[in-house]
């Protein structure tokens, strides 16, 4: 396993901002959603990703291709993605974060954004929610979706966790996530 036992749910994202994709593919672009490359490197999606269980040889083959970022469904890690653009708000937003819980939670960045996300563990099955705030919105990845955890984003700069990749997710209980998505509804939305 190459990244916290969590091989079963990592996936390939075509990460390169110049990758051309295939004309049969709906991709919007490179970056965000899984993808790869076909056999005429062009990039595709890779369909139904959500139910793909990946393997160890799979996770070794993609990590060769040096176009491909990684992205980690959202089965056992979920995450709070903050995508707000302004610097106050989005600070504040994670300061809130860790006074209510009273833990730093892994968080990833990039230098040329105040959007961020942290990522953490919690058992069951939850669909993603949203939360508006004034400057974007507080999004809880669930069971169905994914985000990328190595790899670089749309605007050409890679991706970064604060301290280095973490050695661990914290788990949070559900109680005490519903009280933290109940206090930021009511501060920030």
């Amino acid at each position: 396993t190459l990244f916290l036992g969590l091989t079963p749910d990592l996936l390939p994202v075509v990460s390169n901002p110049k990758a051309i994709k295939s004309p049969d593919s709906k991709l919007q672009g490179p970056g965000k959603t899984p993808s790869r490359y076909n056999g005429d490197r062009q990039m595709v999606g890779i369909a139904k990703w959500t139910e793909k269980v990946s393997t160890d040889a799979e996770v070794a083959r993609w990590a060769k291709e040096p176009d491909y970022g990684i992205c980690l469904q959202t089965r056992t890690v979920r995450a709070l993605d903050v995508d707000v653009s302004d610097i106050t708000e989005a600070a504040a937003i994670q300061e809130f974060i860790d006074q209510r819980l009273g833990l730093s939670l892994p968080i990833r960045i990039r230098q040329n954004s105040s959007k961020f996300l942290h990522g953490f563990t919690m058992p069951g099955d939850f669909t993603k929610r949203r939360i508006k705030t004034q400057h974007g919105v507080v999004e809880f990845l669930a069971t169905g979706q994914q985000f990328v955890a190595c790899g670089t984003h749309t605007s050409g700069v890679r991706y970064e966790w604060v301290g280095g990749l973490p050695d661990e997710f914290p788990t949070l209980d559900v109680a005490e996530f519903e009280a933290l998505w109940l206090a930021l509804e009511k501060r920030f939305g």
